[in-house]
């Protein structure tokens, strides 16, 4: 329980921070002029967009699940969705866990190896961010700053990737000295970890498998395609002085930068850091300040909406408790 409540206040803290770096030197007047004058009928392709990557990410989910079980991406789509909504309701990204347990609860699916699955998600998008961050300094100036992310980038999600390669790996050293030391933990904990280690091990199962890992690809490049894709369309609904080559370049930037920044602990729905390093991003374009504060909160407020109408209506039609999703123990009781 404190450990909860530390994690909710530094991200509070964390909140408070961006968003006063965010909001700093703000003509508050131009920001009104810029937020009655922006063409809102971009924002509706916008979500249509981002509503088709989470489809795929459903998509996606089912090949990443496929060498455990076969589960129909329809039947995916409530529980992922479940989780985008508790992380915009709670803190520190909870809804990871919650998106585990409700797939357990509807599935009768380990929970720990659906959390294992969602982890593999979470490195396919950074190494899919890398790319966009590469592909978009093919074509655009990279910001000195952007450099330094990129980098920072690909060492975690490299190293990540390698460690969950590795620890699948036939007679993993690692695993067998693991199972070792912990059977002489007391009260059964040992038994526990081990049961729970190795169907979280069975939840990388993908990543042994080149033909699934070929699917997985082109899958996560167009979830973040479609991102970027919705981007492009919010900026159309401005009036900034590019074409629609550099709104492209604008629409990269933005995606990437936003989502890195979504790995920062912070309050529900990641106000403050999502719309800090939105900014960051059009400042690499010399976007007013006020202009580039309208398109992060648009683009925040759309996407809010959006995904937690569609997660509530699927824990209401469940009948779960966000509370009980997001604190329920994921260790398994049995295989």
């Amino acid at each position: 329980m404190r450990r909860n409540y530390l994690l909710a206040l530094l991200g509070l803290l964390a909140t408070i921070f961006f968003l006063t770096l965010a909001l700093r030197n703000l003509d508050w007047s131009h920001l009104a002029e810029v937020l009655a004058t922006t063409n809102y009928a971009w924002v509706l392709p916008a979500l249509g967009c981002q509503l088709l990557g989470y489809w795929l990410r459903a998509q996606r989910w089912q090949e990443i699940l496929r060498p455990t079980r076969t589960i129909p991406a329809s039947r995916l789509f409530g529980p992922m969705m479940i989780g985008f909504a508790v992380n915009n309701l709670l803190p520190a990204r909870v809804g990871e866990i919650a998106r585990a347990v409700a797939l357990g609860r509807q599935e009768h699916f380990s929970k720990s190896t659906a959390l294992a699955t969602i982890v593999v998600e979470r490195v396919l998008d950074g190494l899919s961010l890398v790319f966009f961050l590469f592909l978009f300094s093919l074509f655009w100036p990279m910001p000195g700053w952007g450099i330094q992310v990129e980098e920072i980038a690909v060492a975690v999600f490299g190293v990540a990737l390698v460690g969950m390669v590795l620890v699948i790996l036939p007679g993993n050293l690692l695993v067998v000295w693991l199972e070792k030391v912990v059977r002489f933990l007391p009260g059964g904990l040992g038994v526990r970890f081990i049961t729970l280690l190795n169907t979280f091990i069975s939840g990388l199962g993908s990543l042994g498998q080149t033909r699934t890992l070929l699917w997985l690809t082109p899958l996560s490049l167009g979830i973040w395609a479609l991102e970027s894709g919705a981007y492009y369309c919010l900026s159309l609904g401005f009036n900034l002085p590019f074409t629609l080559f550099e709104r492209l370049g604008v629409a990269i930037l933005v995606m990437v930068m936003a989502n890195l920044g979504g790995l920062i602990p912070s309050s529900p729905g990641y106000v403050g850091t999502f719309h800090f390093f939105v900014i960051t991003a059009l400042s690499a374009f010399q976007v007013q300040r006020e202009v580039a504060v309208s398109f992060a909160l648009i683009a925040h407020g759309g996407q809010y909406v959006m995904v937690t109408f569609i997660g509530v209506f699927f824990m209401v039609q469940n009948g779960w408790s966000i509370w009980r999703l997001s604190r329920e123990d994921l260790t398994p009781s049995a295989p």
